[in-house]
């Protein structure tokens, strides 16, 4: 069984284990993660920690965010047409109550070594909001990648860049979860959040307004 460290937030992440990337999926993943084959990319370049805030801290968050994005109107174009029906804004200085959330959320996503970016990118998805595959400019973020989903649960899609046919992943982004992709996952896969047909495991997931914050470190020299 795969072994799990105990955060101080009382939550669960999935821990390195020598153990085969299908009982690690089986122990902890299998319930967040979908795939057609046993990808090797997987294993520890993917994390999903669910329930990583409580609902009290999402609602801080949210305000905050409300608040900063006042009266901007969703957008449905982008300047690489990887966006439609969104607002965004970047948030480099929280209140004391946000800042303890989100300092907890680094701790967790990035290694001491690294250094997180000081903004905090944050993606209001309309209802029928969709975020097209892509993957972020190796020039404006490093190896890691986090991103803490409140208001609802949405599908994000991971493909292949060489195959994406045979060799793609789906994961359950449930509302208040954390997820992290590190290293292939992030270099060599688009990700993509669905639209309102999407499903997870034959589960009809429906689309509802979602508000992301996304933590990003700075790109490698």
């Amino acid at each position: 069984m795969l072994s799990l460290h105990r955060l101080t937030s009382g939550v669960l992440l999935a821990a390195k284990s020598p153990l085969s990337l299908s009982r690690r999926l089986n122990a902890f993943l299998t319930p967040y993660v979908c795939i057609p084959n046993d990808a090797r990319e997987v294993g520890e370049n993917l994390t999903v920690v669910p329930n990583f805030v409580s609902s009290e801290e999402e609602n801080t968050l949210v305000d905050e965010i409300e608040k900063t994005l006042g009266r901007k109107k969703y957008e449905y174009d982008h300047w690489d047409n990887a966006i439609h029906g969104y607002r965004e804004t970047e948030i480099a200085s929280w209140r004391p109550c946000s800042e303890v959330i989100v300092q907890r959320v680094k701790k967790v996503s990035f290694a001491q070594s690294s250094k997180p970016l000081t903004h905090t990118h944050v993606l209001d998805l309309a209802e029928k909001g969709i975020i097209k595959p892509h993957i972020d400019s190796v020039k404006f973020c490093g190896p890691t990648i986090a991103g803490l989903s409140l208001l609802s649960t949405r599908v994000m899609r991971l493909e292949s860049e060489q195959d994406a046919t045979r060799d793609w992943i789906e994961v359950l982004l449930e509302q208040r979860s954390l997820y992290i992709l590190r290293g292939p996952l992030r270099y060599n896969y688009t990700h993509a959040i669905l639209d309102s047909t999407s499903s997870f495991k034959n589960n009809f997931i429906p689309n509802q307004r979602r508000i992301s914050l996304i933590f990003r470190e700075e790109p490698d020299k």
